[in-house]
């Protein structure tokens, strides 16, 4: 039997991740009422498909197969795409999607060439996957901000109106509050990983070192999910609840869309991440 290509665990999780990216973003483009938010969310549904058919394809030309799972966050995203009782801006917001490209931080796609092994063929078939994605990543964060600009746009009729906007949002905030994240029981590297490849966490695993006395941030949200392994020394995870205080050998998850900041205390701290995308 032909041995296996180092790389075809990483096509293995693009098919997955692309086949549930389609599901929920087609359930979207059926649900709202918008012609341009369609146009947009039918495009990277579109282009999510194809990758999943292409990279079979291409497994298959390789001599292997490939499983299709449904992830577990899957059937609620789904819910939240369809759902008629939610703005399109909403359903970005709770599906994590429009933050625009953060230039300052590591590309997310670019280790995938790290593997020099890497087949021309697949290659070729992964520039234009990661080329799609970038732009998709663009189209989402251009319809996200259009939304936004149209509801902040008209002028309120008059202070009352102001002020029931006001107390209607922040009544949708406490009721969408995502919890402060838990710390869970020790766990060590190696389990950690495991359960990262077992749950659609290793999309890309990065471990970061932090110095010591490092300050909490403005609070921001990223468009992934990520689940966290303290490694060494203290991380201090801040939220708009109670803040939590992770030391080595525990983890926590940090859902997509959440609001956080990352601090250390007196000491440095170094830490292992596995991502999951979600489009």
């Amino acid at each position: 039997m032909e041995a296996q290509p180092s790389y075809l665990p990483l096509l293995r999780r693009i098919v997955n991740a692309e086949c549930n990216a389609e599901q929920y973003l087609s359930a979207w483009a059926s649900a709202t009422p918008r012609a341009d938010v369609r146009q947009v969310i039918a495009t990277v549904a579109l282009r999510e498909g194809e990758h999943t058919k292409a990279f079979q394809k291409r497994i298959g030309e390789l001599g292997f197969d490939v499983s299709i799972e449904e992830a577990p966050q899957t059937a609620g995203r789904v819910a939240i795409a369809g759902a008629t009782d939610l703005t399109d801006r909403e359903k970005f917001e709770k599906l994590g999607l429009g933050t625009p490209p953060d230039t300052s931080a590591p590309d997310r796609w670019a280790d995938y060439f790290a593997d020099t092994s890497i087949d021309i063929g697949t290659g070729e078939l992964l520039g234009r996957f990661i080329s799609e994605e970038r732009d998709s990543v663009r189209l989402l964060a251009g319809c996200y901000a259009a939304l936004c600009a149209e509801e902040g746009g008209p002028s309120d009729s008059g202070p009352m109106d102001r002020i029931e906007r006001l107390l209607e949002q922040l009544v949708a905030r406490l009721d969408d509050a995502v919890p402060v994240p838990a710390a869970s029981s020790s766990t060590t590297e190696a389990e950690f990983r495991a359960a990262l490849r077992r749950d659609g966490f290793d999309d890309e695993i990065r471990i970061t070192n932090y110095d010591a006395g490092v300050p909490g941030a403005e609070l921001h949200a990223h468009e992934f999910s990520a689940r966290l392994l303290v490694l060494d020394g203290v991380f201090i995870l801040r939220t708009e609840g109670e803040p939590l205080v992770l030391h080595a050998g525990e983890c926590c998850n940090v859902d997509a869309g959440m609001r956080h900041s990352e601090s250390t205390g007196d000491a440095p701290a170094r830490v292992l991440a596995g991502l999951k995308h979600h489009c």
